[in-house]
């Protein structure tokens, strides 16, 4: 079974924003969402913060077009979402 860890994903976002996340794309129309993330963080101000904070749910729909770029995070942002998520 492949480690979790390479799944976990932070992104820029066009609205500025950069969450840390699982990451799976999904098979859609063109237009619609084609990316599932997973129990989102937003690295804000050097802290992971539940996002978006105004909805507590664990899965959203983004569409990839949204996603201005893909990075590896630091280990200790991956192990602090990890102690986050568990």
């Amino acid at each position: 079974m492949p480690s979790t860890n390479n799944q976990i994903k932070a992104l820029l976002l066009k609205v500025d924003n950069v969450v840390v996340c699982k990451v799976i794309e999904i098979d859609a129309e063109p237009g619609e969402p084609d990316c599932k993330i997973i129990n989102p963080y937003e690295f804000k101000d050097g802290e992971l913060v539940p996002w978006p904070e105004v909805s507590g749910q664990s899965e959203v729909m983004i569409r990839s077009d949204d996603i201005l770029t893909v990075v590896d995070p630091k280990q200790e942002v991956i192990d602090k979402y990890l102690e986050l998520t568990a």
